[in-house]
């Protein structure tokens, strides 16, 4: 732990009180003007330090911000995110995560930033997200699997996601294929898998996650403003970014785990609980070809199962979906 860490874990010890300036001097094995130094360090971080003549310094409140020791204090979870990488801004958090795992990043690794200069979804698309306001996630994992698989990792992210709106913030969130989360008619989250693999094993896949959290009305660029929404947009206020990822990081590591240990079986049978579109008739549009159908299921690679009005079942590996019916 750094200095910082350490001295917000004692004033965090006493929420309600003091601690002198003097004993967290010794406790720390510095000097009083070092633990002075620290407080202005933290307080230009968003901490809201109180500093009293004989009393010392007592912890008023934290900052909403994605700082390390601010998210362990939420962790809930047994492996994931216990290693970290927090950045104010980056290219990307994916691009960041795959260089990591390359470099030997263990699993359950999370990588996040308050901003990205070049977030991107599927197809290159670009990801805007104002700085401090959303959820900018990417997951380190190393299945033991097929490459052809990890599309099931992205459906279990989107139960995840789904299943934290619904748990902490009471939202009807549901999934729309292939990897995004809806509240209503309008997305509030986007999931790209990205991998690294050998013939026909998976090295190290990186999930990235961006969930709109706080963004103003305003902050949504108007050419998606009817097809977009945040967390804040549908409650009508802010909420913890940090403690939606700490309940999204319970989420997806329950999920991960049942995933690895019983298949896909239990994932996909979330996946259409929590579907907006299982059953109603839909329409693809996968490069130039467009092609309109019922959804029957998913298929073990994730692709949807689409039955045609002639009757027959075509699989659909990706693709923009729109439900006609």
């Amino acid at each position: 732990m750094t200095h910082d860490e350490r001295l917000l874990a004692l004033l965090h010890k006493r929420p309600d009180d003091y601690t002198s300036g003097a004993e967290l001097a010794e406790r720390l094995g510095v000097s009083r003007t070092t633990v002075w130094n620290h407080v202005e360090a933290l307080r230009k971080e968003g901490y809201v330090i109180e500093a009293c003549t004989r009393r010392g310094y007592r912890l008023v409140s934290a900052p909403d911000r994605m700082l390390p020791d601010e998210i362990r204090r939420r962790l809930r979870t047994q492996w994931l995110g216990r290693r970290l990488w927090c950045y104010r801004e980056t290219d990307s958090t994916n691009d960041v995560a795959l260089a990591r795992a390359a470099e030997g990043a263990p699993e359950g690794a999370v990588v996040l930033a308050e901003a990205q200069r070049r977030g991107r979804g599927r197809f290159h698309r670009k990801w805007l997200s104002p700085p401090a306001a959303n959820i900018l996630a990417s997951v380190i994992l190393r299945p033991d699997c097929h490459p052809s698989l990890v599309s099931q990792l992205v459906i279990a992210a989107a139960v995840a996601v789904a299943e934290t709106l619904r748990s902490l913030h009471d939202l009807d969130a549901h999934i729309k294929w292939p990897n995004d989360v809806c509240v209503g008619t309008r997305k509030v989250a986007g999931i790209l898998a990205e991998l690294s693999a050998e013939a026909e094993q998976i090295k190290h896949a990186v999930i990235g996650i961006g969930l709109n959290v706080n963004m103003a009305p305003a902050e949504i660029p108007k050419a998606i403003r009817a097809t977009a929404t945040s967390v804040r947009i549908d409650l009508g206020h802010e909420v913890s970014r940090l403690d939606t990822l700490g309940e999204l990081l319970v989420h997806f590591e329950r999920w991960y785990d049942q995933w690895r240990r019983d298949g896909f079986a239990p994932v996909k049978a979330r996946w259409a609980a929590l579907s907006s579109s299982l059953g109603r008739r839909v329409e693809i549009v996968s490069g130039t070809a467009k092609i309109t159908g019922l959804v029957a299921d998913l298929d073990d690679d994730g692709g949807l199962m689409l039955r045609l009005d002639s009757g027959l079942v075509r699989k659909v590996a990706s693709g923009d979906m729109t439900v006609v019916g």
